[in-house]
């Protein structure tokens, strides 16, 4: 039996339903969702020690008949361990196991996602490696480890595979426990299984920057009466592609109280919204107000 020491720990995983009261899962259901634990544990590792620690996780054998899988968390450190075990920088396997959620702290990444039920939190505020949210008037402190386990891709969509028979008819609930432990540290039913939807990685990593606003002069270099459709100008340098958004500009343009043709300038108010996103900078531009239709010279000036 393995001994619960500071780089190993000792949980259980159980699925339950009526298709399982015979105490029976399709290794179809079963195998890829024991790998997923493998490949979160690893990923939480990865977020939380990165290169200074390995972990691995063992299938340890359980009582005849039973569909609960007992597991064994290992971890080690290399040829530094007694610096590595030494050092506050380094999450040993029994707290990589209570801050996923497979043990008895309550306030672990699998425990915090079904506290916000898909909510999206505000940071209150961050002190001693605690983090506060609030949603909707309530408040959870978790630890900063849990922030930035809820914030990495893979080990979201790695629970999320963890959670996968949960999608089969007949398998209905999913618990969670420190081994020989009687009450489950988490249990999550099929109608919570939204809870834990991981954030499409483009979502995830686009982010909006700083939005600039000037007013200049435009020529019209073509343009477009359809809706939502967008106009392209021009500063005599670079040409742009703007929304209007201006629409009293736009009513008189329907009344046919205005009529363009080569030269006409616009003075406009300009806004340029940009995004940073995996593919690199999106830059949108939106005409917020034009404050002055100059329609292009038509004869001599002969007078100043």
């Amino acid at each position: 039996m393995l001994l619960a020491t500071p780089n190993s720990a000792q949980f259980t995983v159980t699925y339950d339903g009526e298709a399982l009261r015979d105490h029976e899962i399709d290794v179809r259901d079963l195998a890829p969702a024991l790998l997923a634990i493998g490949q979160l544990f690893e990923g939480a590792n990865r977020v939380l020690n990165g290169e200074r620690a390995q972990i691995s996780v063992k299938l340890r054998a359980t009582g005849e008949g039973s569909v609960e899988v007992a597991l064994d968390l290992v971890q080690s450190f290399g040829r530094q361990i007694e610096s590595f075990l030494l050092s506050t920088h380094v999450q040993a396997a029994i707290n990589l196991r209570d801050l996923v959620g497979m043990g008895a702290c309550g306030l672990g990444l699998v425990a915090t996602l079904k506290w916000l039920r898909g909510r999206k939190p505000k940071k209150l505020s961050e002190k001693e490696e605690q983090v506060t949210l609030s949603v909707d008037a309530e408040t959870l402190v978790v630890p900063v480890a849990v922030i930035r386990l809820m914030e990495d891709i893979p080990v979201r969509e790695a629970l999320e595979r963890v959670l996968s028979p949960l999608r089969r008819d007949g398998i209905d609930t999913f618990q969670m426990k420190d081994s020989g432990g009687a009450v489950p540290s988490v249990e999550i039913t099929r109608e919570q299984l939204a809870y834990f939807d991981p954030p499409s990685i483009e979502a995830a990593n686009e982010e909006k920057l700083p939005e600039r606003r000037w007013t200049s002069a435009y020529t019209i270099v073509s343009l477009s009466f359809k809706e939502e459709n967008k106009w392209r100008l021009s500063d005599g340098q670079a040409v742009i592609s703007a929304a209007i958004l201006d629409e009293d500009f736009l009513k008189r343009v329907d009344q046919r109280l205005l009529s363009f043709s080569k030269g006409d300038v616009l003075v406009c108010q300009i806004r340029q919204r940009q995004t940073q996103t995996p593919e690199g900078l999106r830059t949108e531009y939106d005409v917020i107000h034009v404050d002055e239709y100059k329609p292009a010279p038509k004869q001599y000036k002969l007078f100043e």
